[in-house]
């Protein structure tokens, strides 16, 4: 190979100092393998430095769009709690307008609250807690029928006299026996 290498159309692009002169101009310029080089060396590092400046931002850019990222993500969060706190609110004010029990379970059980009423609107929630009230109220009623109508034994398990003492005991034999007489 020798030493002058004549520029090529693909090293043209890259660098235009590098092109021959049009054969009708004159004879051609040629350069050597350290020119060619040089030249391109000196333009790609230009194009480094260009792009370099360009986006001298990126790390901080990127960091500005992560964290954008997770306020994103934090208001969703918040968002999401506010709107179970508000459905939470709203069942429990249904729950206390139609006496339904908040109270947990002594196990950690949950409430009748918590169990029955699972609507997310006012009027499903209404709905629940009305059905509900109306079979606890049945409940009840027929309850409270039934200990009416049980029998009631009024002194079941008590006795009429007062305690005997052993004494007692032997003169009641003594008439049972001997026909009343002492």
């Amino acid at each position: 190979m020798s030493d002058a290498v004549e520029a090529t159309g693909e090293d043209q692009g890259a660098a235009a100092a590098t092109q021959e002169p049009a054969k009708d101009e004159g004879a051609g310029k040629t350069f050597t393998q350290d020119e060619v080089n040089k030249l391109i060396g000196a333009t790609r590092t230009e194009e480094r430095n260009k792009a370099a400046t360009k986006y001298a931002d990126y790390n901080d850019l990127k960091q500005a769009a992560e964290g954008k990222k997770s306020a994103d993500d934090r208001i969703a969060e918040l968002e999401s709690k506010y709107a179970k706190s508000e459905a939470n609110a709203l069942r429990l004010r249904v729950a206390g307008d139609f006496g339904i029990s908040t109270k947990r379970g002594a196990d950690g059980e949950p409430s009748d609250a918590e169990l029955f009423l699972t609507g997310t609107d006012e009027e499903t929630l209404t709905a629940q807690a009305a059905r509900l009230a109306a079979r606890n109220a049945e409940q009840a009623k027929a309850e409270a029928e039934r200990k009416k109508k049980s029998p009631i034994v009024s002194k079941e398990g008590t006795s009429t006299q007062g305690t005997t003492t052993e004494e007692d005991d032997r003169e009641f034999a003594r008439a049972f026996f001997h026909g009343g007489s002492s």
